[in-house]
């Protein structure tokens, strides 16, 4: 009995709660210590991971560092994004736009063609925007996502009901005026965390503008506050 024991907890499916703070492979940081310690060492590098937040807090700025840490050799796949999608912003998030894939269509469609990206082995990463994903489609999308290596960030709004879904990561984006409180409802060997602060700026802002009247203003010049 003992020696089957000893085999099954080798197995690599198996986690110990006693390993909670061990770092685990194959995770990007995200930018920010106390949420990659939460975390265990950074976002899954594939699977799903749903990302619940309030429409245009700064979803995608939140990602940026771990972003920019991805190989550009393959597409970055964006699947109904709720704004216009410019080459400079997608610059500044560390994506090339050379290899960005804008898809618009209905919901039902946008899920396809999420599957689809995913399954192709061409997209590193895909960003998808929907509602009403089951359970089901949740499934088919983890088990390609680790077939194909590939990460797929599904965006909830806030207010809408949270399900339970078989993803590898479940997050969520509180606002502040620092930047995000984070909830770790779920994750793939680890516990779950509340009330994570991550502190960034976010874009747009006048830091640009403030810099430039400071440089060119006169003494006499009337002091402005841009910081916003």
């Amino acid at each position: 009995m003992a020696n089957s024991l000893s085999i099954v907890e080798q197995h690599p499916a198996i986690w110990r709660g006693g390993n909670a703070n061990t770092p685990q492979p194959n995770r990007t940081p995200t930018g920010y210590a106390s949420l990659d310690h939460a975390l265990r060492g950074g976002i899954p590098n594939w699977g799903v991971i749903r990302l619940r937040h309030l429409p245009g807090t700064g979803e995608l700025s939140f990602l940026s560092a771990l972003l920019k840490n991805r190989k550009q050799t393959l597409h970055s796949a964006f699947v109904n994004p709720p704004g216009i999608i410019l080459a400079p912003w997608l610059k500044q998030l560390g994506v090339n736009p050379a290899h960005a894939l804008l898809i618009n269509t209905d919901n039902e469609l946008a899920k396809w063609a999420t599957e689809t990206c995913v399954r192709s082995s061409a997209c590193h990463v895909v960003f998808m925007w929907v509602t009403g994903l089951t359970v089901k489609q949740a499934r088919r999308l983890q088990v390609a996502a680790q077939n194909t290596q590939c990460q797929v960030f599904l965006f909830e709004s806030l207010t809408a009901a949270r399900r339970s879904l078989p993803v590898s990561l479940d997050l969520s984006l509180q606002p502040t005026e620092q930047g995000f409180s984070v909830e770790v409802h779920k994750q793939l060997a680890g516990w779950s965390h509340q009330q994570i602060p991550v502190y960034f700026g976010y874009t747009p802002n006048n830091n640009i503008l403030a810099k430039v009247f400071r440089l060119y203003a006169s003494p006499t010049s009337t002091s402005l506050n841009l910081q916003g």
